[in-house]
């Protein structure tokens, strides 16, 4: 039943992009498990439309700073699965603070 749910999120991103700055939103700010949704979402997309979540990448690499754990390595994994296309060189400026989170020093 959650994986019917959380496939539903990820269809409704399809059919509507703007749902994306939602998504987000909730996961800087959100109280609940929708935010933890939301994330699956938001990482599911990125595997499978990475160019639909490119333009976002800096604000998703703000929430490798989150207090919380699931939402930090989420956002860990959405960068990674973005680097795919990364046109813009944006992972240069993530580079250093992503690699501290696996003890990798500068």
């Amino acid at each position: 039943m959650k994986e019917d749910r959380n496939r539903q999120l990820v269809e409704d991103v399809y059919e509507n992009p703007g749902l994306i700055d939602e998504y987000l939103l909730e996961m800087e700010t959100g109280k609940g498990a929708y935010k933890f949704a939301v994330e699956k979402a938001i990482r599911a997309i990125s595997l499978e439309r990475p160019l639909l979540l490119y333009p976002y990448m800096d604000r998703i690499a703000l929430l490798m700073d989150s207090s919380n754990s699931f939402i930090r390595w989420g956002a860990y994994m959405t960068i990674a699965n973005l680097l795919t296309v990364d046109v813009e060189k944006k992972w240069l400026n993530i580079r250093d603070r992503y690699m501290r989170a696996f003890g990798v020093k500068e």
